[in-house]
């Protein structure tokens, strides 16, 4: 009988609105695949070298966190301790990050977590790579002309981006990009749409079954504690 009083004060919803939200709840699943598309590159780019050099003999790739190859030869570099250790930690911080943008993207499209909740974590993901970026370019160039370089010249005048920095600017913009329309889409529908109020009786048995979220029309399964589609609580 609850149920069905539910379903009797829900029908006079604007049609409008309910096909606009049918919209919106598809679109969720897929404007997010650009910050997966994002994190995926993330995790390339941590195994692909940072940058490489042509020389007479071989190509010379190295990686962020030290590895490197000149044909026939994978070798760690043991040379420079110092661009070892901030390029492992840059190399763990983008993989990270990569990792986190994915587990975001599947919490959000699951509905287990709100839009709401995981934005914040969906724009920290996004930039900090770059600014990994950025901080390895000017890094790599002082270290390496403190030990193989002629202080005149510039690292990057002989060294090429490899796709672990390529990846990295691809991926964050990308990432980014998605972040930035999820928000813009779903912040304007958030405060578009507001439910007719109910009598504070229904609301708590609401609040108890929690088969029908009281903010929003969205039906829900038992269990949660947020409603995926406006991110409040059940507390």
């Amino acid at each position: 009988m609850f149920e069905k009083t539910i379903f009797i004060k829900s029908s006079y919803l604007n049609i409008n609105i309910l096909y606009r939200r049918l919209i919106i709840s598809n679109l969720k699943k897929y404007i997010y695949l650009l910050n997966l598309f994002g994190g995926i590159l993330f995790i390339i780019a941590f195994f692909t070298p940072a940058m490489y050099v042509d020389m007479d003999y071989c190509t010379f790739y190295y990686w962020y966190w030290g590895l490197t190859y000149c044909n026939p030869d994978f070798v760690f570099n043991k040379i420079t301790p110092d661009l070892v250790i901030s390029g492992t930690t840059m190399g763990i911080i983008i993989l990270v990050s990569g990792c986190n943008l994915i587990i975001s993207v599947n919490k959000i499209r699951t509905e287990k977590k709100s839009i709401k909740t995981e934005n914040k974590k969906l724009i920290t993901f996004s930039i900090l790579p770059i600014l990994i970026g950025f901080f390895w370019i000017l890094g790599i160039d002082t270290i390496w002309r403190h030990y193989f370089i002629n202080p005149d010249y510039n690292v990057w005048d002989f060294y090429s981006f490899g796709f672990g920095l390529i990846g990295v600017f691809i991926g964050g913009g990308i990432s980014l990009l998605g972040t930035i329309l999820g928000f813009i889409i779903f912040k304007n529908y958030t405060y578009t749409y507001k439910r007719p109020a109910l009598p504070k009786k229904e609301v708590k048995q609401l609040n108890m079954t929690k088969s029908y979220c009281p903010h929003c029309p969205l039906a829900l399964k038992l269990g949660l504690k947020e409603c995926p589609e406006c991110g409040k609580s059940f507390k």
